[in-house]
């Protein structure tokens, strides 16, 4: 198995927790955190704003510009 595939593999790996998480907190709502909550909590400062935005564009680079291949 290619790095690239490993990578790939974790991203959606971590997508698909997303989703389960989200499905669980909308049918859950009082007992557990939202990751629509969680974001804006997040994204309330300063500095983790920049966090968020570096890891956003961190991903970007290494899945859409530099052109590993996954889209041809």
């Amino acid at each position: 198995m290619s790095p690239s595939t490993v990578g790939y593999a974790v991203y959606a790996l971590i997508a698909a927790l997303a989703i389960v998480w989200g499905s669980i907190t909308y049918l859950r709502r009082p007992r557990y955190a939202t990751l629509e909550g969680v974001v804006t909590r997040l994204v309330r400062h300063r500095f983790a704003r920049w966090i968020v935005w570096a890891l956003w564009a961190f991903v970007g680079w290494h899945l859409f510009v530099r052109g590993s291949g996954a889209f041809k």
